[in-house]
């Protein structure tokens, strides 16, 4: 597990101030990936924090989607959401992505 010396200093450091880890009800930890923090709304997973191996969480969240009759992925970047919308076919909505999990295998 991950300490909470590690999360501040990531927090810090990215100046990650709009997702909040703590408040998340699920929080996922796999050595080498990284970790994840996620909740469950509606039909969505909406992904609080995500640092590591993003092709790794991609792959895990789309499980988690799967597990809870989930079909979109949300979630809040703080740098341009280009290379999501590239590489995941994301789409902008406000400051907020969705990835549609019924387009994208």
């Amino acid at each position: 597990m991950i300490s909470w010396k590690d999360w501040k200093t990531y927090l810090l450091k990215s100046k990650d101030v709009y997702k909040q880890l703590y408040h998340a009800s699920h929080f996922e930890e796999e050595t080498g990936k990284g970790f994840c923090s996620y909740d469950i709304a509606k039909d969505s997973v909406v992904v609080r924090q995500l640092y590591g191996d993003g092709e790794y969480w991609f792959s895990r969240l789309k499980e988690v989607a799967k597990l809870y009759n989930c079909t979109k992925l949300t979630g809040i970047v703080n740098r341009s959401p280009k290379g999501y919308t590239r590489k995941y076919g994301a789409k902008v909505v406000g400051h907020v992505i969705e990835i549609n999990l019924e387009e994208k295998n």
